[in-house]
């Protein structure tokens, strides 16, 4: 299966990444290289309308925010207003990413695959091969990824159809990776995580894991639980029970950069560029790196709920989601 080109976005963010790095959003967001980062930011919780757990959380712009959760929850950020959206399934939705505002997946339990083309109006329900979609990411509308548990689910045709891969890797791995978190930096570079035998893993495929390469990454055995990068040459790996891990090579070697004070799994990762990168653990805790993950800040945070993802539209705009229906909006 052939893709011809990247979506307009998509090539707009290489782009950009190509010449400025540092202030290149690399979750769908467009590419503001004028945007100037504040030394620091201020965090407060917004009013999400919902008590469900929340598990994702992507935008197409810092006013144009979803998050997903438990029960077919999905809460979306429109006008400074977190408003509840009609999903169409009550199965958990754990992860949600969109190519653009008008084009936006959401995935999780029993198969459930819901996607709105109408900037979150109406939702499209779908039902893919799989069994617990744990994370969702592409590189266009047409070039969709599911990690699946067990297998990585590809879709070309707007998610009417998917096809599934089961990474197996060779001996002394025999088995199928157990895939927690996809990224895709293009349409032939895209990246998954999971475990193998209880041991971090993440693997590399041009051609929708039909054929692939794999590496372990550092610090103590367990799971990658989300991956994020700013560029070919800047990919990070978090995971349990307390890792942060940083490849320049395409993920084939990993470097240790856990923040010091970590003491628990670290579930989420983002940045806006390779020198502002946010991870979080659990209980809740977040760091700040500035220089590459070679130090870290801890943020305070207005809140004890334990935290789920982060996703943000720049350095300006950072949301972090977790328990009890909790949004904490990170701006200047």
């Amino acid at each position: 299966m052939s893709h011809t080109s990247l979506s307009l976005g998509a090539a707009l963010l290489l782009r950009c990444c190509s010449h400025d790095p540092d202030h290149c959003p690399r979750d769908g967001g467009p590419p503001d290289a004028a945007v100037s980062c504040p030394a620091s930011l201020t965090w407060e919780v917004e009013a999400s309308g919902t008590a469900a757990e929340l598990s994702g959380v992507w935008g197409a712009s810092d006013g144009d925010v979803y998050a997903v959760g438990s029960g077919g929850t999905v809460v979306h950020l429109v006008g400074g207003v977190w408003s509840p959206a009609a999903s169409g399934v009550t199965d958990d939705l754990n992860a949600v990413w969109g190519s653009s505002a008008s084009d936006v997946y959401a995935v999780g339990a029993n198969r459930a695959v819901v996607r709105t083309i109408d900037n979150g109006v109406t939702w499209i329900v779908r039902h893919n091969g799989g069994v617990l979609g744990l994370s969702v990411f592409g590189a266009g509308p047409n070039d969709v990824y599911i990690a699946d548990q067990n297998a990585i689910l590809f879709s070309s045709d707007s998610g009417a159809t998917w096809a599934s891969h089961s990474p197996q890797l060779p001996p002394p791995l025999p088995r199928p990776l157990t895939a927690d978190t996809i990224w895709a930096e293009s349409a032939t570079n895209v990246f998954a995580g999971g475990d193998l035998n209880n041991r971090k893993i993440v693997t590399r495929s041009a051609n929708q894991f039909v054929d692939f390469t794999w590496a372990e990454t550092t610090g103590n055995p367990s799971a990658v639980l989300d991956l994020w990068g700013s560029g070919p040459g800047d990919l990070w790996a978090v995971g349990t029970p307390s890792e942060v891990a940083r490849s320049d090579d395409e993920g084939a070697t990993f470097t240790d950069v856990t923040p010091p004070a970590s003491m628990h799994g670290m579930v989420a990762v983002w940045g806006s560029g390779p020198n502002d990168v946010y991870v979080a653990d659990v209980t809740p805790a977040l760091y700040h790196s500035t220089d590459r993950g070679a130090t870290w800040t801890t943020v305070s945070l207005p809140t004890t709920t334990q935290i789920r993802d982060i996703w943000g539209a720049d350095c300006r705009h950072v949301y972090l989601v977790g328990a009890g229906g909790v949004i904490v909006h990170g701006h200047p």
